[in-house]
């Protein structure tokens, strides 16, 4: 016979092992088996190429195999080794040599290598392990972040922390301290925890909580580290700082007196302010008290921190005002909208006046006596002014009990107010011995003047001198000598002189006295009263205790006893005084004698059982007393080894037993004795003694008997089970006795020992008896088995000497065990679609058939198992088994887990035993799916894609979408798994409508809600959907909104009902800002209009840089109406004509001035109550400048005008009369022309007077909104607010300058010119007018102002003040014209 087998190792995946290793420990278990017989034992080594990657599972290194096992699999665990590093997936060789034993092929040893791969799990980030508050303080706290790498680097990483701002906030790492910190981790402590710290920085600014960013950047030669993306982390710096004022006062109402140079407090201010701080503080009533000095504190950026010290005097006056109050008052004024308007509350005070009024009381001795023999003593009152109505003091006693006081009134009125008036204080006699007491005597002024009213006086204190002594006195009745016997008692005295001790107190007790009795033997006598109280009431009544003996019962002979009496009080005269406590002795003669008493002293007892005995005591002892029961051999038992005796048992009988012990061995009848003896510590009890005699009738009998099993069973089985009996001795033998044993059947049961010995000490424990069934290996049905003692030896004569008995101890049943059946195991599998591997269950029978036996079988699903045939059971394999094989079957459907069953039919066979039997089982098997209804995301290009149902809470990375460069996100999309239907993936627009509302204006595919088809044929493909941005024209800013995704499909498994994603975040970068173009002119190309006064025009257009959600109105304001007119007020933007420009022509006006006026025209988006578009409501315009010119007016000179004078009258006098009356007809038109035009210039002022004071007053409401305000407000000049706001944007401030400057200007030209025809210097600047601070420019302005209201008001009581006010040089030509002729 040739072999065919070739020497090979099979090598396979466990069915259910994973196919991978995993750095994380993950497994994967192989199969490993022979393919050929070896000729003897054979171990394989198993080791793997890489121990960097993978490692063989203790327990698994070698496996071996036999001749009789080579071709079962046994199991290889190889385990994933971490290495921290970011290497990928490696793959490595599992490795089987022969290691012992001889398995070859053509004289090769067999191997086999077997090719895995580890699957790495590591990734190069920066892991904040632990992070610290969000937050820190200007209090100098500090926060701190843990920082570790979550690979180990092939090179050294340094991470640097870059603070944004480092006046708000510090970093500090590895000692160093900064804006930008570094921290370093190499490949040996990549993974140790480093902390950077950021400490708030404080300054001196109420400057509000500052959010601070703290970027990360990684520098490394490891190309995984090296630049890589960290979040930056926002630390918030919490202000320590409030803009307030402190007021430190030193009273709470303050007083000033007339005489006095004032009081003090101070004024500070809590943080650094942006502008001068300008604190008033005035009086609420300067006839009252003032603030000294001018009453201004000022508070700049150099000396804020300075308490400024305000001096507040009173004034005098003549009259006597007594208290009058006042208030001190504040108003804070600065261009820092923190401190401006700040309330202070006002500080009230109260001026004293310097009249004086008082009471004044004399007292010359404060010692008063309870002797009544002894003398009082007087108070004597006076008053300091004459008082208004009469006065009345009341004196009085604090303690009547110790001191009266009479008169309890002295009146004084304004007739006798300057005499002195005298109270009499008089001490009280009592019985208690209280010692010296103090009382005061107070006085207290009633009285309708208010300068007296309620003047109280300190009170007065008095010591009334005691004369009383606290004490006790006892006294003793009746005789010392008791006796126990109550005859005697009765014989030797009478009711009247029974014992008792007295006690009475000296002095009346301050509180209750308890008089304590005390017995020192209170068991030979009791005293009538354990106590005794005296009261301030029965104080001086005696109070007696009576003694009586006691009969004890105890033979103790004469004694001696003390009763004391002590005292205790609240009193401290009566508590615990020594020298008071009294105390009597006593004598009590005894009656008593000592002794046992017992029931009886002899009694006969049959073995087991027992006899009562009682015992008592004679007298009562004095200690415990214990009764020894003593037996004097073993044949006696006592029920208790003693009894107790005590004073309160002593006559009271105690029962004992006495028992005939059983010992169980055949002796015949004994006698004995028990002794009873007392001992105690009292000496009378310490050695009484007596005895009891004992018979003990003989009950036992030599014998055996047996002891059925504990289970109530006597069947054993040819399985080999077993079960056991007892034999018992009858009595205690003197010595071991040996039983011989048998079966009745030797086929069928065996003992497991078939000799006991039973030792004297075990003689009434069962001695065990084992029969084990046998297995005969035939179907004989269920066969009896008796067991029978052979002999019984012992050197105890009464058990040698037993006869043996032929018949049975007891009789046992052998159960058959043999049975057909078919059986299967495993019953259970579980395969998956993942590697195809099948598993194997094996069929066997219980018995060996009579015929060959056929059974077939089926899988139920053959879509998820495939497992048919039939096996074969006969004589030689049906304890073996016929293998069953299921094989799993894959499919691309996101089913799940399926379960299906691999079923047996009917067997067949020749025998009887075994034909028709249905086996009673099914293997059941799960195929586990590896398909699963998800579906992948990729956005803006990721190169991995993720699940977008993983998680309800991931998100991505926001996508950057730009709406200059008209960027786009795409966006591709597949299914993990074949769907039974059709899935509709939707894109969503935001759930926030304003979100909504911007998401579908900038990106089409979000307003369209785009969608995409997958179906069963395309759902492995990546699908794209491009989001495009596109231009909305609107200055919005940077926003972010995040877009969400509807699925809809027949496929139940992708409906995601519970599913709700986060989604994407797109970051909208937006390009369009607010703004207003200006163009002047008609090209638009001029620096400034211009315009004269005989009417010429100019234009200007305006048009917005960007679409406004609302619509914007501009306004526009000449800021010389009389020097040019517009031809519009105010233009409208809509967001349908926001870029198309819209013209304004301005028309000069003659407004009465020589020279060319260049003036301003301001521009202003007006205000919406309501209005989404911030941007346009904060833009601040530019003012567009405005030159209005005249004609030339020729000047001539006095030769000039003399020429023309005499040319006029001699040659053409008719004419010049004719053009006289021209002249004056024109002049008194000009003059009623500037005379209206005055009048209603002054009604437009103060129009826009009203408007501007409404504009600043809603301005003011609504600071809050606004950055920055300036209002031209006509002869108001100008308004501000938030100036320090605007310094932070250098080009609005810089317009304000120069309107400022412009405007100064122009009042300075005004304020010469007027100053000059008023013939007065004008206001003195020097060059205020052209400085570049904005608040010394308003203060300019607002002096100039002033003054040219001043110089006005001067020029209009003037008879020529319109001719000064408007035309000066048109008055000296009409002069040089007219000559003489004046109007």
């Amino acid at each position: 016979c040739v072999n065919n087998d070739v020497a090979s190792i099979a090598v396979a995946l466990s069915a259910g092992s994973a196919s991978v290793t995993t750095e994380a420990g993950g497994t994967v278990t192989l199969d490993v088996a022979l393919t050929a017989e070896p000729s003897t034992t054979v171990s394989l080594s198993v080791s793997v190429s890489d121990l960097t990657e993978a490692k063989v599972r203790p327990g698994s290194a070698i496996v071996t195999f036999t001749p009789s096992d080579y071709a079962d699999a046994q199991q290889i665990v190889i385990e994933g080794v971490p290495d921290d590093m970011v290497d990928g997936n490696i793959e490595f060789e599992v490795s089987f040599e022969v290691a012992s034993g001889t398995y070859e092929h053509s004289g090769v040893s067999a191997t086999a290598s077997y090719t895995l791969s580890n699957s790495d799990i590591d990734v190069a980030s920066l892991i904040v392990v632990a992070d610290g508050s969000a937050s820190v303080s200007e209090d100098g706290t500090s926060t701190g972040y843990l920082f570790q790498l979550s690979s180990k680097p092939y090179a050294a990483v340094t991470v640097v922390a870059q603070v944004s701002d480092s006046g708000e906030l510090t970093a500090s790492a590895s000692g160093r301290s900064g804006s930008a910190v570094t921290i370093s981790f190499s490949d040996s402590n990549w993974d140790t925890q480093k902390e950077i710290s950021f400490t708030g920085v404080d300054d001196d600014v109420a400057d509000g909580p500052q959010a601070v960013q703290v970027s990360f950047t990684l520098q490394s030669e490891d190309a995984d580290y090296d630049g890589l993306v960290v979040t930056p982390v926002r630390i918030t710096n919490n202000d320590n700082d409030v803009a307030s004022i402190d007021v430190v006062a030193p009273f709470s109402v303050g007083v000033v007196s007339e005489n006095q140079a004032g009081v003090t407090f101070t004024l500070a201010l809590t943080s650094e302010p942006f502008s001068d701080v300008v604190i008033n503080a005035s009086s609420s009533d300067n006839t009252v008290g003032v603030v000294n000095g001018t009453g201004i504190f000022v508070f700049t950026t150099d000396n804020w921190s300075e308490a400024q010290t305000v001096t507040v005097a009173a004034v005098t006056t003549a009259s006597a005002d007594r208290i009058v109050d006042f208030a001190v008052n504040f108003d804070v004024a600065s261009d820092d909208l923190g401190y401006d308007g700040f309330v202070i509350d006002a500080i009230d005070f109260e001026k004293i006046d310097v009249t004086t009024v008082g009471i004044v009381r004399n007292v010359y001795k404060t010692t008063t006596y309870e002797d009544p023999s002894f003398p009082t003593a007087d108070v004597s009152v006076s008053v300091l002014s004459q008082p208004h109505e009469d006065v009345i003091v009341y004196v009085s006693s604090s303690n009547t009990a110790e001191g009266t006081v009479s008169p309890t009134a002295l009146t004084f009125t304004a007739s006798n107010w300057q005499t002195v008036q005298t109270a009499t204080v008089s001490g009280v006699d009592d019985n208690v011995d209280d010692g010296n007491i103090d009382y005061n005597v107070t006085l207290t002024a009633v009285s309708a003047d208010t300068d007296y009213d309620g003047f109280e006086l300190a009170p007065v204190t008095f010591t009334n001198i005691n004369d009383d002594r606290a004490g006790v006195v006892s006294s003793q009745t009746g005789s010392l000598i008791l006796y126990e016997s109550i005859a005697l008692n009765d014989l030797d005295y009478g009711d009247d002189e029974q014992p008792a001790l007295c006690v009475v107190l000296q002095s009346e007790p301050l509180a209750d006295v308890l008089a304590s009795v005390q017995n020192s033997e209170p068991t030979q006598a009791v005293v009538g009263a354990s106590s005794l109280l005296f009261t301030p009431l029965n104080w001086d009544v005696q109070q007696c205790v009576t003694v009586d003996p006691l009969d004890d019962f105890v033979a103790d002979g004469n004694a001696r006893l003390t009763v004391g009496i002590t005292f205790s009080s609240d009193d401290p005269n009566y508590d615990n005084v020594e020298s008071q406590s009294v105390e009597q002795a006593y004598q009590v003669v005894d009656n008593d004698y000592s002794g046992i008493s017992l029931s009886t002293t002899g009694v006969a007892i049959v073995e087991g059982e027992s006899e009562s005995v009682s015992v008592a005591l004679e007298s009562e002892p004095t200690a415990t007393v214990t009764i020894s029961l003593s037996p004097q051999d073993s044949q006696a038992a006592v029920s208790t080894a003693a009894l107790t005796f005590t004073a309160a048992n002593w006559n009271v009988p105690q029962i004992f037993n006495i028992s005939a012990v059983h010992d169980f061995i055949d002796d015949g009848d004994v006698s004995s004795t028990v002794q009873v003896a007392s001992s105690s510590a009292d000496s009378e009890y310490t050695s009484h003694s007596l005895n009891i005699t004992v018979e003990t009738l003989d009950i036992d009998v030599a014998g055996l008997r047996t002891v059925a099993p504990s289970s109530g069973l006597t069947d054993v089985s040819e399985e080999g089970d077993s079960e056991s009996f007892g034999i018992k001795l009858l009595s205690k033998p003197l010595s071991s006795v040996t039983l011989v044993l048998s079966t009745t059947d030797d086929t069928e049961c065996a003992l497991a020992d078939d000799s006991i010995d039973i030792a004297p000490d075990e003689w009434d424990s069962p001695a065990t008896v084992t029969v084990i069934g046998l297995d005969d290996l035939i179907f004989d049905q269920d066969q009896p088995c008796g067991i029978v003692i052979d002999s019984i030896s012992s050197s105890d004569p009464l058990y040698d000497s037993l006869p043996v008995e032929s018949d049975e101890l007891i009789q046992f049943t052998n159960i058959d065990d043999d049975v057909a059946g078919i059986v299967c195991a495993p019953l259970a599998h579980t395969t998956s679609e993942a590697d195809l591997s099948s598993s194997t269950s094996v069929v066997t029978l219980t018995s060996q058939p009579l015929q060959p036996v056929s059974i077939s079988y089926s899988s139920s699903d053959p879509t998820e198992g495939i497992a048919t045939g039939t096996i074969v059971l006969d004589e030689t394999n049906w304890f073996i088994g016929q293998p069953v094989t299921i094989t799993p079957v894959d499919d691309d459907l996101a089913d799940g887990p399926q379960s299906y069953t691999v079923d047996f039919e009917a067997a067949v066979s020749a025998g009887f035993d075994y034909s028709g039997m249905v086996p009673d089982f099914e293997i059941s098997v799960t195929n586990l799916d590896n398909n699963t209804a998800g579906i992948l995301i990729k956005v803006d290009g990721e190169s991995q894609a993720r699940r977008l149902e993983e998680s309800a809470n991931f998100s991505f990375a926001a996508a950057a979408c730009s709406e200059a460069n008209a960027t786009s996100v795409p966006l591709a999309v597949r299914l993990t798994s074949r769907p039974y239907g059709d899935v509709t993936f939707r894109i969503l627009a935001p759930e926030d409508e304003a979100d909504a509302e911007r998401a579908s204006r900038v990106m089409p595919a979000v307003a369209a809600n785009t969608s995409i088809e997958i179906t069963p044929s395309t759902w492995d493909s990546w699908q794209e959907i491009d989001l495009s941005c596109q231009s909305d024209n609107m200055a919005t800013g940077d926003f972010e909104f995040s877009i969400t995704f509807d699925i809809e499909s027949s496929d139940p498994d992708y409906e995601y009902a519970d599913l709700e994603p986060e989604g994407i975040t797109i970051s909208f970068e937006d390009s369009d800002t607010a703004g207003v173009i200006v163009a002047l002119g008609v090209d638009g190309t001029d620096d400034r209009l211009e315009t004269n006064s005989t009417g010429r025009s100019d234009v200007m257009s305006l048009v917005l840089t960007s679409r406004p959600f609302d619509d914007i109105v501009i306004s526009l304001q000449s800021k010389a109406p009389a020097q040019g007119e517009l031809s519009a007020d105010a233009l409208t933007f809509t967001s349908s004509n926001w870029n198309e420009p819209q013209t304004v022509t301005i028309t000069g006006l003659d407004g009465g001035d020589d020279n060319a006026q260049l003036y301003d025209i301001s521009l202003a988006v007006e205000p919406a109550d309501s209005r989404s578009d911030f941007a346009y409501d904060r833009l601040t315009l530019d003012a567009v400048a405005v030159l209005n010119t005249y004609p030339t007016v020729i000047q001539l000179s006095e030769f000039e005008y003399a020429n023309f004078a005499a040319f006029a009258t001699s040659q053409t006098g008719l004419w010049v009369w004719i053009a006289i009356g021209i002249a004056l007809l024109i002049l008194i038109i000009l003059i009623v022309v500037i005379v209206v035009n005055r009048h209603r210039h002054k009604k437009e002022i103060e129009k826009e007077r009203k408007a501007a004071v409404a504009a600043r007053e809603s301005m003011l409401a609504g600071a809050d909104d606004i950055d920055a305000e300036i209002s031209w407000n006509g002869d108001d000049g100008i308004e501000m607010s938030n100036v320090d706001s605007l310094r932070t944007y250098e080009k609005e401030y810089d317009g304000i300058i120069k309107k400022l400057q412009r405007e100064a200007t122009r009042l300075k030209a005004t304020n010469e010119r007027l100053a000059q025809q008023a013939g007065v210097e004008s206001l003195a600047l020097n060059g205020a007018d052209q400085s570049q601070d904005v608040m010394q420019l308003f203060s300019t302005i607002r002096e100039l102002k002033a003054s040219n209201s001043d110089l006005e008001a001067r020029a209009t009581n003037s008879s020529d003040s319109a001719r000064l006010l408007h035309a000066p040089k048109t008055k000296k030509k009409k002069q040089a014209v007219f000559g003489q002729s004046q109007i």
